[in-house]
């Protein structure tokens, strides 16, 4: 029974968002003339790829052909967030509105080159939502709250308890804010595919500390769904003896220029980030040297502030939202709690003693960089892209930091104490090896059902179908031979740099596989080109774990001297992109 416990709230790390059913989008129809007179190419996975030197903005594209995209009169395609990569390419992230009302997890991006031409758009949209829809609320807000207050089950709140009440308004230096929650009234998907007026609320639960997304239907007070989800101060060196990495050093806090004693917040101009205990209260010594003292604190800590490097260093993103805000985390040093994980509801990181080894930290501090970015769900594939994302970035921090390439997630925790009879968690070399077993292919198996997912099937399997990238980010980087396919390694860095451009520029909440693909796909291109080494190998990957179908060859033949005269101040140029191999 222990055992079970543990694992199921190991699988718990958190949930926010209901992938949208699978479908062929109207976009990407045979019939679509309209598609088809803007695009070379359509993927039936909703991805557009457009004819060269196309400037359509996203009002000339969607908002002026809405039939052709599946949208109604009553919908709009508003810019919600803008982007600008390292190449000088922008990508336009929109959400669609019906009646004013925001339509949940549609949402769509548009990707310019550095000189402005739309190249590709992707996304998933609330397609041919009924006319009649009703957006005007049959009860209140309050009454909506009351319904999901309800539904926790007598959970304690914590808008309710006055220590959690001062603690966010010390962290947010505001005192009127507050864990109690605000209902947002939007469509929702509901099981018989229709779309639902609702309120829905990011509730905080304290003893034990949770958090969840609750959806109150606006006309009859129907729960829909219940989903868990989980400033300026003086540096100072702190030395500390790590769980895992012998001797570290951070930059902790002195409270005041005249005070003796030492905290764990590191807010300097490079890293915004402080560890505290379960109850918000600062963790504290009177020393500069900690030695082993508070140990799962500063080890956490630590953790976190590599994991801020390692995307400061290598993409230069400042924290999770890029903008050095600042990241939390709670740690409870009595209790193991059943794992780490990232709270959505107020973006904080919660750990349990002994947890706080360099690749789960690292795991937790990437999902705050999705959250703040693409924001893949939580549930069936996108659930497990979003799970193989941290694997793969948290294995990436403990490599940059310690210099050692271990594919083998959660080796250094030791798994006898919580009474588990395993070495490591996850295996992203052999994925069958991992904790439960987890796919190599797509679909093969280990394959978990993604159907009618809840925290009885872990989801829809995140925690198992994330081997099927874990998989390819491995074959890309090392090379290797699987499904009958064999895959030249591009080295990790590169392969790092294709999976984060992937992860900030391309994808969505709904993503599925076959978006990870076209995504990885579309990165690799824009950064090392099309026709090139890394660009195949990519691909070959993925079609090495069964999600890209083989590709047609294309073969060009012909003399090597094409011309022969010279001219002066005469240019010709010759402009071919064939992105599924070329000899």
């Amino acid at each position: 029974m222990k055992k079970i416990l543990i694992l199921s709230v190991l699988f718990t790390f958190f949930a926010c968002f209901q992938a949208i059913a699978q479908r062929i989008p109207k976009a990407t129809r045979d019939d679509n003339q309209v598609i088809k007179n803007l695009t070379n190419r359509t993927d039936k996975s909703g991805w557009l790829y457009y004819k060269n030197s196309t400037k359509l903005t996203h009002n000339s594209l969607l908002n002026d052909n809405k039939a052709a995209f599946g949208l109604t009169p009553n919908d709009v395609m508003k810019l919600d967030k803008e982007q600008t990569d390292e190449l000088g390419g922008k990508h336009l992230r929109l959400k669609q509105y019906y009646k004013g009302v925001k339509v949940e997890d549609a949402d769509y991006v548009l990707h310019y080159d550095r000189k402005g031409n739309l190249t590709h758009s992707n996304g998933q949209l609330g397609e041919e939502i009924d006319n009649n829809t009703n957006v005007i609320p049959s009860i209140s807000e309050s009454e909506a709250l009351a319904k999901a207050v309800t539904a926790l089950d007598s959970l304690k709140l914590a808008w309710l308890d006055p220590i959690w009440e001062q603690m966010i308004r010390t962290d947010k230096q505001d005192s009127s804010a507050t864990y109690k929650p605000k209902g947002q009234l939007l469509l929702t998907l509901s099981d018989n595919g229709k779309y639902k007026l609702a309120y829905v609320f990011d509730i905080t639960t304290i003893n034990p500390n949770g958090g969840w997304k609750l959806y109150i239907d606006a006309k009859n007070r129907q729960v829909l769904k219940k989903v868990s989800n989980i400033q300026q101060c003086t540096p100072v060196a702190i030395s500390f003896t790590s769980l895992y990495n012998g001797v570290q050093g951070v930059l902790g806090r002195r409270a005041g220029w005249f005070s003796s004693w030492r905290g764990l917040e590191t807010c300097n101009n490079e890293v915004n980030a402080e560890t505290v205990h379960t109850d918000g209260s600062a963790v504290v010594n009177n020393s500069d040297s900690w030695g082993t003292y508070q140990q799962q604190f500063t080890s956490a800590h630590w953790a976190v502030d590599q994991s801020w490097n390692y995307f400061k260093n290598k993409f230069n993103r400042s924290g999770w939202d890029g903008n050095h805000k600042k990241v939390k985390t709670f740690v409870d040093d009595v209790n193991f709690g059943g794992g780490p994980f990232y709270r959505l509801s107020d973006q904080t990181i919660h750990s349990f003693k002994k947890f706080m080894a360099l690749d789960i930290t690292g795991h937790e501090f990437t999902h705050g960089i999705m959250h703040h970015t693409s924001n893949v769900g939580s549930t069936g594939e996108s659930g497990a892209l979003n799970e193989s994302f941290s694997d793969i970035f948290g294995t990436l921090i403990n490599h940059n930091t310690t210099g050692s390439l271990n594919w083998q997630t959660g080796s250094e925790f030791p798994w006898s104490e919580v009474g588990l009879p395993i070495t490591f968690l996850r295996d992203l070399q052999t994925p069958a090896n991992s904790f439960p077993p987890s796919p190599a292919i797509f679909m093969g198996a280990n394959w978990a059902n993604t159907a009618n997912p809840s925290s009885n099937n872990d989801f829809g399997g995140v925690h198992i179908n994330c081997g099927v990238q874990n998989r390819w980010f491995n074959l890309l980087s090392m090379g290797g031979f699987q499904n009958n396919v064999n895959v030249q390694s591009i080295g990790i860095d590169k392969a790092a740099g294709i999976s984060y451009h992937n992860l900030t520029t391309q994808l969505f909440s709904g993503a599925l596989y076959q978006d990870a693909a076209n995504g990885a796909t579309a990165a690799a291109e824009a950064l090392y080109g099309c026709g090139s080494f890394e660009l195949e190998q990519t691909r070959l990957a993925w079609q090495a774990v069964g999600v890209n179908p083989p590709q047609p060859q294309l073969n060009l033949f012909g003399q090597t001297n094409i011309c022969s005269e010279s001219y002066f101040d005469t240019y010709i140029n010759f402009d071919a992109c064939w992105r599924f191999g070329t000899n």
